[in-house]
């Protein structure tokens, strides 16, 4: 479960994760994300994304209240900066 801290902002650069799944499903509030090839989406409550394997993306703003249920396979994987 990952939630947005009130009073911060998204700030990460553009990354990819080295893992074999990702799906993201939107429980609360809402999110816009770049995503390499594909461009900016927005995520609302009910949104539900499968994150390609090593896709580059960002999270460019979210709500206050955002909060996401994630899956993934590996739990543990590895984040890389992509400029």
């Amino acid at each position: 479960m990952i939630r947005a801290r009130p009073g911060q902002h998204a700030d990460a650069p553009h990354h990819s994760h080295t893992l074999e799944f990702q799906f993201i499903y939107v429980l609360k509030g809402w999110a816009i994300f770049d995503y390499e090839g594909y461009g900016e989406h927005k995520l609302v409550a009910g949104s539900t994304v499968y994150q390609p394997p090593g896709v580059s993306h960002k999270e460019i703003d979210h709500s206050e209240d955002f909060k996401v249920l994630e899956i993934t396979m590996p739990a543990d994987f590895e984040t890389k900066e992509v400029k």
